[in-house]
C-alpha cells in the first residue's frame, strides 16, 4: 500500500475500535437482559411470597377466630370475603383454602369450591413427590390457568393454633393450606418492555461510545499520528528538517520527541556523510587527477582547480620548491584570475622573506604562520577573523617541498583534518613524482629541458603538425663568445651566465613554447603555431632581452654584458626532423659568422 494513500473509511482507527466496542457490547447486552430478567423474576417472586404470606396470616386467623367462634358453613363463607379482600388488596389472581386432602373449602372462584386436587396437580408433586407430605412451605409452582395465562401459585400452611386441640386432637402439623394464584401475564410484557429500552438504551450508548470514541481518539490520537505521519514521509521523501512542531506530554508526545530527536541525528549523520561523501570524492579525483600530472606545473594546476572548485576560498597559493633550487608559486583568487611567481631558493627560503616573496603573492600570508607549518609540519587553521584560512605543507621524506594556502572568503567551506592529512599526503607524492618526472626530463643546472626530451618533445609537435596542419618554427641559439667567458671568469661564473640566460628565454616565451638547452652553450626553442615570421620575431625579441642588459655574475653583484647569435627555420612539408634541425644549425652558423648578436632565417 502507498504511504501517502487515503485510508479506507472501514480501516480507519476510530472505525475499528468503534466497532469492536460495539462488538463487546453487543455480547454483553443479552448477559445484562439476562440479569436484569433475573432479577425482575426474583423481586417478583419475593413479593408475591411477602403478599401470600400476609394473607396466609390473615386467613388463618380469620378462620380460627370463626371455627372457635363455632364452625358451621357460614364459617366458609365468612373466610371467602376476607380472602376476597385480601386478594383484591394483594393483587393476586384468586385465594383457595384447602383442607390437608386437597378438597377445596374456600375459593375467591365460586367454581372452584369443593374441587379437590389430586396428587398429580401442578404444585402437588412438588410436595407428595415421595407419597409423604411435605412441610417445606411455601412452595412456588408455575402452571397455566387452562385460559392460556401463566400463573404462579404459592402453597402456603393454615397454622394450628394452640386453641384447635380442644376439637383437634389429632396430631396435625398444619391444619390445611392456602392456594394463591398471581397472574404472571404481566411479567412477559414487562419482559418485552425491558427488551425495547435495552436495544434503546444499546443503540444511543454505541452513538454515544462511537462519538465519543471519535472525538477521543481524532484529538489525542489520530491528530498526534496524523503529524507524525506527515512528518515522517517528509522525512522519507528527504526533507531532513522535517519535524514536530509541539508534542504532547502523553505517551505519544514522546513518541513525537523520540521522533524529532531521530530526525536530528539523521540530518547531522546525512550532512556528515554528504561532506564525507564530497571529501572522499576531491580526494578521488585529486588522486585520479594527479595521476597523470607529470610536472610540478600540471600539479599545481589540478590541486588549485580542484580546491577552488570544492572549498570555494577567497584565495588559494599554491607553492612549490623547484629542482633547480627554485620556488615556484602559483595562485588563483575566486573570480578565477590566476598568475605565477618565481624565485631563488627553497621553501625555507620562501618562508623567511620578509619584504617579498608570498606577501607579493597574497597580501593575506602571514610568513610566520608559514615557519610555523614547515617548523611542525602540520597545517594550522587560522582564527576566523584572519584573512587566511589555513596553511598546509606538503613533505617529501620528512623535508618540506611545498605549502598551500587558502584564504578565507564568505562562502569557503572546511575540511576535516583528516581529510587535510591525507590531501597533503597525496599531493605530497605527487609533487615528489612530479619533481622526479621532471629532474628526469630538464638541465640541472638551467632548469630548460634536456637535449633527450626536448628532441622526443620536437618529434611529437611535427607530427601534431603535419595532422593538424599548424606552422611549426624552430630556434637555435648560442651565447657568443662563452668559452672566453669561462676562461676569464671561472666557470661559476659561467654557470651563473647560463643560469640568467636561461631564466630569460623562460621568461620571455609563451607557455605553449618549448626551451631546450641542447649542449653547452646551445639553446633550442620550439615554437608551436608560429610561422617563420613569428619565429623571427620571437627571435629578436629574445637577441634584445639578453644583449639589452648585463648579466650578474655572483652573489657580489659583479655583471657581464653578453649576447646571442639565433637562427630560426620553419618546418617544410614532410621534412624530417633531422634536416629540420640541420637548417635551423646552418642558420646559427650565418649568424655567428655574419658578425654576431643577429639573427638568421633558414
Amino acid at each position: 500500500m502507498n504511504a501517502g494513500a487515503p485510508i479506507a473509511w472501514h480501516r480507519r482507527l476510530p472505525v475499528r475500535l468503534g466497532g469492536g466496542m460495539l462488538v463487546i457490547l453487543a455480547a454483553c447486552l443479552p448477559i445484562l437482559f439476562a440479569w436484569q430478567n433475573q432479577e425482575a423474576e426474583t423481586r417478583g417472586r419475593e413479593e408475591r411470597q411477602q403478599h401470600a404470606e400476609r394473607i396466609s396470616t390473615l386467613i388463618s386467623g380469620a378462620l380460627s377466630e370463626r371455627m372457635l367462634a363455632g364452625g358451621d358453613a357460614q364459617v366458609w363463607r365468612d373466610v371467602e370475603e376476607v380472602a376476597e379482600a385480601m386478594r383484591v388488596a394483594g393483587t393476586a389472581l384468586r385465594v383457595q383454602v384447602l383442607s390437608t386432602q386437597g378438597v377445596v373449602k374456600a375459593s375467591t372462584d365460586a367454581a372452584l369450591r369443593g374441587h379437590a386436587y389430586g396428587m398429580e396437580a401442578a404444585g402437588c408433586v412438588t410436595c407428595h413427590a415421595a407419597g409423604q407430605p411435605a412441610v417445606a412451605f411455601p412452595v412456588l409452582a408455575s402452571l397455566d390457568d387452562g385460559e392460556g395465562r401463566p400463573i404462579t401459585r404459592i402453597f402456603t400452611p393454615i397454622a394450628k393454633q394452640p386453641a384447635c386441640v380442644r376439637c383437634h386432637a389429632q396430631e396435625e402439623a398444619f391444619r390445611g393450606m392456602l392456594a394463591i394464584d398471581f397472574d404472571r401475564s404481566d411479567e412477559e410484557t414487562a419482559r418485552q418492555e425491558r427488551l425495547v429500552e435495552m436495544l434503546v438504551f444499546a443503540a444511543v450508548s454505541a452513538l454515544g461510545i462511537f462519538l465519543l470514541m471519535e472525538w477521543l481518539l481524532g484529538r489525542l490520537v489520530l491528530h498526534p499520528l496524523r503529524e507524525l505521519g506527515q512528518a515522517t514521509q517528509a522525512l522519507a521523501g528527504g526533507r531532513l528538517d522535517a519535524r514536530l512542531a509541539s508534542p504532547g506530554e502523553d505517551e505519544l508526545g514522546q513518541v513525537g520527541r523520540h521522533f524529532n530527536d531521530m530526525a536530528a541525528r539523521i540530518q547531522t549523520q546525512m550532512g556528515e556523510l554528504a561532506r564525507n561523501n564530497q571529501e572522499l570524492d576531491l580526494l578521488y579525483r585529486l588522486m585520479v587527477d594527479l595521476s597523470g600530472s607529470l610536472s610540478v606545473a600540471d600539479v599545481q594546476g589540478t590541486v588549485l582547480h580542484l580546491l577552488r572548485e570544492r572549498l570555494r576560498p577567497d584565495y588559494l597559493a599554491f607553492a612549490v620548491e623547484c629542482n633547480e633550487g627554485e620556488w615556484d608559486c602559483a595562485w588563483v583568487d575566486r573570480q578565477g584570475q590566476s598568475g605565477r611567481q618565481r624565485g631563488r631558493g627553497g621553501i625555507e627560503e620562501l618562508a623567511w622573506l620578509r619584504d617579498e616573496g608570498l606577501r607579493a603573492i597574497a597580501p593575506f600570508i602571514d610568513n610566520d604562520t608559514s615557519r610555523r607549518a614547515l617548523a611542525e609540519q602540520r597545517v594550522i587553521h587560522m582564527p576566523a577573523d584572519s584573512g587566511c584560512a589555513c596553511v598546509l605543507p606538503f613533505l617529501h621524506n620528512g623535508r618540506p617541498i611545498g605549502l598551500l594556502y587558502a584564504g578565507r572568503g564568505p562562502e569557503t567551506a572546511t575540511l576535516d583534518q583528516e581529510i587535510l592529512d591525507n590531501l597533503a599526503v597525496h599531493v605530497g607524492l605527487a609533487l615528489s613524482n612530479a619533481r622526479n618526472f621532471t629532474h628526469a626530463i630538464t638541465d640541472g643546472l638551467t632548469g630548460l629541458y634536456n637535449k633527450r626530451y626536448g628532441s622526443g618533445r620536437l618529434g611529437d609537435l611535427i607530427y601534431d603538425a603535419r595532422r593538424y596542419g599548424y606552422a611549426l618554427s624552430l630556434i637555435m641559439l648560442d651565447i657568443d663568445h662563452f668559452k672566453r667567458v669561462n676562461d676569464t671568469y671561472g666557470h661559476p661564473a659561467g654557470d651563473a651566465v647560463l643560469q640568467a640566460v636561461a631564466r630569460r628565454l623562460r621568461g620571455a616565451l609563451r607557455q605553449s613554447d618549448l626551451p631546450v638547452r641542447y649542449g653547452g652553450e646551445e639553446f633550442m626553442l620550439l615554437l608551436p603555431h608560429a610561422d617563420l615570421a613569428h619565429g623571427l620575431a620571437v627571435a629578436e625579441k629574445l637577441r634584445r632581452v639578453i644583449a639589452d642588459e648585463s648579466l650578474p655574475l655572483n652573489a657580489e653583484g659583479d655583471t657581464l654584458a653578453v649576447t646571442i647569435s639565433l637562427g630560426v627555420v620553419q618546418m617544410g612539408v614532410d621534412e624530417p626532423m633531422e634536416q629540420l634541425v640541420g637548417r635551423a644549425d646552418q642558420a646559427l652558423y650565418r649568424a655567428k659568422g655574419g658578425g654576431r648578436n643577429r639573427v638568421e632565417a633558414g
